[in-house]
């Protein structure tokens, strides 16, 4: 029994261990896409290993995510993911659009085009822009990589209606469904908060939640 335990918990722990190195490989894959890797007006073999494998490490980090997922009440879910998520995410708009002022006006030295680029950059993350995007005729900046905690956020919050309000055998059929309205969302209109990313990532968490669950990294 002893030597059960001592295997599962190495088996977690390089689980842990290879969520790191995913970490750091992913921010080696975006770095590398700041560089040229041949001619812009073709994919060479380069730039689709690194565009492939940015994407699906990206979807294995869900998963990770979704490992760490418990079931509990929807109001207790939102208050926790608010909390846990929002917070980050509100501290980092808040550096962000000041050091990005800062910044603007050290360089050009003219207040109104500082304010009014801030001003992208504050809306963006008001509005949780994964993209670029015109709202009311104004354009406002994305929110950088902090999308990934937004969606992240939306997408615990659906996953967790779908197992409070959903039979058991009806469960992934309501995850897929959730899937395929943000997919379908996305050929119209880019929603904000990332309400299209948190539907789509919802089939990586729940993977990553029935491995917890029925205990796939133990065996």
């Amino acid at each position: 029994m002893e030597g059960t335990k001592r295997r599962a918990a190495n088996s977690l722990g390089m689980f842990d261990l290879l969520k790191g190195v995913g970490m750091l490989t992913i921010v080696f894959a975006h770095t590398g896409e700041l560089y040229p890797m041949g001619d812009a007006s073709h994919i060479n073999p380069l730039t689709f290993f690194m565009f492939a494998y940015r994407e699906s490490l990206m979807a294995a980090f869900y998963i990770a995510s979704g490992y760490g997922f418990r079931k509990r009440s929807i109001g207790k879910c939102i208050h926790q993911q608010l909390k846990s998520l929002l917070k980050p995410f509100c501290y980092t708009a808040m550096f962000t659009t000041v050091l990005h002022f800062i910044i603007h006006y050290k360089t050009f030295h003219y207040l109104p085009g500082s304010l009014s680029e801030s001003i992208k950059v504050a809306g963006g993350f008001l509005l949780g822009l994964p993209h670029t995007a015109t709202y009311f005729g104004q354009e406002f900046f994305s929110c950088g990589p902090m999308w990934y905690l937004l969606a992240l956020l939306m997408g615990w919050i659906a996953l967790d209606v779908i197992l409070n309000i959903f039979p058991e055998r009806y469960i992934p059929w309501a995850v897929g469904g959730c899937a395929l309205l943000g997919w379908g969302a996305s050929l119209v209109w880019e929603l904000p908060f990332c309400l299209i990313q948190g539907a789509v990532i919802t089939p990586y968490l729940y993977l990553g939640y029935l491995a917890k669950r029925q205990h796939w990294l133990d065996q």
